[in-house]
């Protein structure tokens, strides 16, 4: 019984994440994009002649690079959704045992 009640506290919270969505894939701020309601800076490095990001307000980890700035908001978009991904992969194998 208590499991369960975990499980739905972890699917409330991805739900929420998911479904909050954004109005468009640039916010009015060019350095944040923003995809399936999660947030991604935007850098640039001299030294690595790089663009580079994370995805803001999360208490993971999860970045995302690019040579050139055309191809930087793919590249967030494929950190989300391995993002969403990997949370369902981890909670369908958190259920299994």
């Amino acid at each position: 019984m208590g499991s369960r009640l975990i499980i739905k506290k972890v699917i409330v919270i991805m739900n929420a994440n998911y479904i909050m969505g954004c109005d468009v894939s640039r916010s009015k701020d060019s350095s944040i994009l923003c995809y399936k309601g999660f947030y991604g800076s935007i850098e640039y490095s001299d030294e690595d002649k790089m663009y580079y990001g994370e995805l803001l307000y999360i208490n993971d980890l999860v970045n995302y690079a690019s040579k050139e700035l055309s191809t930087i908001q793919s590249e967030f978009i494929k950190a989300v959704d391995d993002y969403l991904l990997f949370g369902r992969k981890w909670l369908n194998n958190w259920i299994e045992n």
